[in-house]
């Protein structure tokens, strides 16, 4: 069975936010799109492999995204906090733990909003 859609669309929708505030510090990074984590939950369920490609993959390009977010950010905001959720995105698994530095992101980064 798949997670709640209602809450999936939620942190799918925060992910594109949390991005989107390292965007606008650098527009020089592609534009995010909330299709991204979207690839991700639907890997993990094995939904569309062949389009989408492997959890593998789909992980891993996000967590450069997100670690390439964070970096940008990190200047401004200037946290020790938001340093260590470059770290645990390092080691992160899943999507769900994605998930979790991702709204924490979101409050480390509200000044940028």
């Amino acid at each position: 069975m798949g997670r709640n859609k209602a809450q999936e669309e939620i942190d799918i929708m925060n992910y594109e936010h949390f991005m989107n505030r390292a965007y606008k510090l650098n527009r020089r990074i592609k534009v995010p799109h909330k299709m991204e984590l979207g690839n991700l939950i639907n890997a993990e369920y094995g939904i569309n492999l062949k389009l989408i490609g492997s959890h593998r993959k789909q992980l891993n390009q996000l967590k450069k995204r997100i670690r390439t977010g964070i970096q940008i950010m990190l200047p401004v905001v200037n946290n020790k906090e938001l340093y260590n959720l470059y770290t645990q995105t390092t080691y992160a698994k899943n999507s769900n733990e994605l998930i979790l530095i991702i709204n924490k992101g979101l409050i480390l980064s509200e000044k940028l909003k």
